[in-house]
């Protein structure tokens, strides 16, 4: 009997609380990953770039929106400031502009570059999980088959002693 339902248990072979949890798991990141994809496929690509396709990573080309956003707003700052005080004559203050801009597309660049690699390596281990939840259902499953003939073999096993009897 079912303790939640006063019913009777028709499951012989409940699963394993491993792979139930596994499979939530899953269920769950998949549906995380499907909702930030329809979230970003209902926004319009930035006017700068062209369209890129979905991805299977989920904000990657929004991040990278964005940074290249932020590269091109400090590069026109940095280049304004150097024509701003080349006219007015000041060299030092020209350069120093400068100097900031390439300093500032430096360290944007080098984000780019980190969020790249964070990207490959969540990607990465999306990866591994998925084989490792491939290969403990297959795992499983095997058990259950092996059980189930183990069962099927005991009842013949009992036919065959009641038949002597």
């Amino acid at each position: 009997m079912s303790p939640f339902t006063n019913k009777p248990d028709l499951d012989l072979f409940p699963p394993d609380p491993a792979t139930v949890a596994a499979e939530q798991r899953a269920a769950a990141l998949e549906a995380e990953l499907k909702a930030e994809l329809k979230r970003r496929d209902s926004q319009p690509p930035h006017k700068h770039e062209p369209e890129e396709p979905a991805v299977s990573l989920a904000g990657a080309n929004t991040i990278r929106g964005t940074i290249k956003d932020l590269i091109l707003i400090l590069a026109t700052t940095g280049t304004l400031i150097g024509i701003y005080y080349g006219f007015k004559g000041s060299v030092a203050k020209a350069e120093e502009g400068a100097a900031a801009n390439a300093v500032a597309v430096q360290v944007l660049d080098r984000r780019v570059n980190r969020h790249d690699t964070d990207l490959k390596v969540i990607e990465e281990k999306a990866q591994l999980q998925a084989q490792d939840l491939d290969r403990r259902f297959g795992e499983v499953k095997q058990g259950q088959a092996d059980m189930e003939r183990r069962v099927l073999e005991s009842l013949k096993e009992l036919k065959v002693e009641i038949r002597r009897k």
